[in-house]
Order: C-alpha cells, then sequence, then structure tokens
C-alpha cells in the first residue's frame, strides 16, 4: 500500500497532542492479545529484516505493540517501524483509509547495530530511539497528496519509544489517540504494519570542471573507456554485511562535449537484479544509489540535476540520462550544456528492505470496552 507522506511541520510542533493518561512502567511486557503471523522470505541474506509475528493488545487505556523478527536486532540496522491505523473504521476518510500515522524507530540509519565503538557524542546506534505520530490535515494547493489530504506529523509524546529485547519491539499509544481520530468505545479498529529496514552511506563527493572536450564514453557497466581523471576514495567495509553490495569505494568524474559522467566502484558485489527477491516474497527490496551533479559558477546554465539508480533496474538510456550497473561498477551520463563548466558531483547509497503484515490489505482488531478502565 503506498502512503503519500508529505513531512510538514516539525516533530514537536503546536499541533494538537492527545491527553495521556498513566504510562505503562519501564518494564518490558511480554507479548500477549491477539497475534498476526506474517509469513518467511525465501532468501537467505533478508532474513534479518524477516518480521514472524506481530501482537497488539488494548489494556488500561493504552494499545500495545510486539512486532517479533526473526533474528535479534542487535544483529541487523535501523528499523522503522509504520502503524497505520484505521481509528474509525471508515476506508474512505483519511489518506487511504488511515486515519493515524504512528512510526517508531529504532538504531541510525548510517551506521549498522553491530558497529563496535559510536562516534565521539553519539550513542551507540542500537541505543537511538525515536517516536513520532501524524495526522491528516487538508492539503495545500502546492502540495500535491492523496484524497486532498496529508500527513501532519504532530509530536513524539505521547507514543512510547521502543524498546528492544532481543528479537522483539515494542511500543505503546494511548487510546485516547484514536479516539480523537473517530474511534468509538468498543469498536474494531483498522491496522496495517510496515517495517523498514535501513542504512545508508554517507555521501562522498569532489569538484570537477570542463577543460577540453573531454572523452566519450560508452554507458555500458565497463569501465575500459575511463582514463586517468579526478577521482575520490571512500573508506570501505562501513556498513552492514547485509548491505556490503552499496559500499562505495570510489567515484570519478569525466566529460564529454555535452555531457558529464560520473563513476562508481563499489567494494563487494550485491547491487543489481541478482540480488532481488522474486516475485511475491515477503521482503521487498528499495535499495539505490544516487548521483547528485551541481553546477558552479555565476551562470544558469542548467539545474541542480539527481539521478537515482533502483536497484530493480540495472540499465537505463535515454536522451538526457544513461546509467549502467556492471560487476561492482555503476556509470551514470546526464547531458551538459557545453557553457556549464564547473560541477560539485556527488554519490551514495541506501539499503532500504521493507516487510508488510499483513502483506495486503488490513488486520482488524476488536477494543473491549475493559480496555479503557484503569
Amino acid at each position: 500500500m503506498a502512503i503519500l507522506l508529505v513531512l510538514v511541520g516539525l516533530l514537536g510542533s503546536s499541533a494538537v497532542r492527545a491527553a495521556e493518561p498513566g504510562k505503562p512502567d519501564e518494564s518490558f511486557p511480554e507479548p500477549r492479545g491477539t497475534a498476526y503471523a506474517d509469513v518467511h522470505t525465501s532468501t537467505s541474506r533478508y532474513v534479518l529484516h524477516d518480521v514472524t509475528r506481530v501482537n497488539v493488545h488494548a489494556e488500561k487505556g493504552w494499545l500495545h505493540v510486539w512486532v517479533e523478527f526473526r533474528l535479534p536486532l542487535k544483529l541487523g540496522m535501523y528499523e522503522a517501524v509504520d502503524l497505520l491505523v484505521d481509528c474509525d473504521g471508515n476506508q474512505a476518510t483519511g489518506i487511504y483509509g488511515a486515519d493515524l500515522y504512528v512510526r517508531v524507530s529504532a538504531g541510525s540509519r548510517f551506521r549498522p547495530n553491530t558497529e563496535k565503538k559510536a562516534p565521539a557524542g553519539l550513542l551507540p546506534a542500537f541505543e537511538t530511539r525515536t517516536a513520532g505520530w501524524a495526522v491528516p490535515r487538508p492539503l495545500d494547493a502546492a502540495s500535491g497528496g492523496s484524497h486532498g489530504l496529508q500527513w501532519l506529523w504532530s509530536g513524539t509524546d505521547p507514543v512510547l519509544r521502543p524498546r528492544v529485547r532481543d528479537k522483539t519491539y515494542y511500543f505503546a499509544l494511548p487510546l485516547q489517540m484514536l479516539k480523537e481520530q473517530g474511534l468509538r468505545y468498543n469498536e474494531r479498529i483498522g491496522l496495517y504494519l510496515r517495517v523498514e529496514s535501513v542504512l545508508a552511506e554517507q555521501p562522498v563527493w569532489l569538484p570537477y570542471r570542463c577543460v577540453d572536450d573531454g572523452l566519450e564514453i560508452r554507458v555500458d557497466g565497463l569501465d575500459d573507456d575511463w582514463s586517468g581523471g579526478p577521482r575520490v576514495v571512500d573508506d570501505v567495509d562501513e556498513l552492514h554485511p547485509a548491505a556490503e553490495g552499496l559500499d562505495i569505494r570510489d567515484l570519478q568524474v569525466e566529460h564529454g562535449k555535452d555531457a558529464l559522467y560520473a563513476r562508481l566502484r563499489l567494494a563487494h558485489p550485491g547491487f543489481g537484479l541478482a540480488s532481488v527477491p522474486p516475485d511475491g516474497d515477503d521482503i521487498s527490496v528499495w535499495d539505490a544509489i544516487t548521483f547528485a551533479f551541481e553546477p558552479l559558477g555565476g551562470g544558469s546554465y542548467m539545474e541542480y540535476r539527481t539521478v537515482t539508480v533502483p536497484v530493480r533496474t540495472p540499465r537505463l538510456t535515454a536522451d538526457d540520462t544513461a546509467w549502467a550497473v556492471g560487476d561492482r561498477l555503476l556509470e551514470t551520463r546526464i547531458a551538459r550544456p557545453p557553457a556549464q563548466t564547473r560541477f560539485r558531483v556527488m554519490a551514495w547509497s541506501e539499503a532500504r528492505r521493507m516487510d508488510r503484515v499483513p502483506d495486503s490489505g488490513w488486520a482488524y482488531y476488536d477494543i473491549p470496552a475493559s480496555a479503557w478502565g484503569p
């Protein structure tokens, strides 16, 4: 299910916040309530991101959620859980039927949970926790969106920041939040949960100046027509082994008479169609590598350009853009006005894998009247 996320407002803004009853204590409660089982991925390299079961339980004014993975979360990377709730039981309201969007996360988008030592001044990746929530609000004319609505991020409290124990991830939110978005006592809610596993490589960049006619390079996933030129080298083996195919080794730039080329070499194999699970697999893979071309100088001959290469599309050829994925290699080309001769060129990568519960549609949970009591 596609959910349009238009991020407006800041966490902790002055938007209306739900009332908060007494919070659960700091212990890690045992999973209980209604269980929703999930199928397993058939691809061994993505077992790390695989959810096996979700438990939901309403009690003492709170909705408790447990997400159980196949492997301990300490072994993985940044895990964000998106919980979409149909509070009023009406699929015609909200954004694609959802009236409340809760997002909690554990880990760092740029550091694996397995890091040996955190950078100075930062928490270890595995100890980093965030929480936030959003509600649908009317869309302003310039933003685009679904059903004339957009998600307005409204704060962090009162959603409990996630707690992690071995393979299980726990968070909770007050039933009052659901009530404010249309829930009535002793009614059914719809739930849709999406787990997003992310690890990104920090950008590498270098300045570049076109000083002659340059070279005409075939964008074919081979680099035999590249010669010496400006190049920046990156540290390798910084990523989690499950994302090693996105580990950048170096970035090189070249130009032609009316084109700009960038070549990215990767430290390990693994970026390409061979790494994509078969259709219908439980895990969806949306890994990508992005190039950015920033024109420099006083002229306005071209605009800032980005080219994002998804793992599912290893080759593209068009008039103004081309790319090709090879063995631990990625080439790209963009059209360049001959008068534009100075650039800053950047590249970065991101591993992004998703598991959904249920795989399609909604799961339903009946909130008992007793859940509202102390």
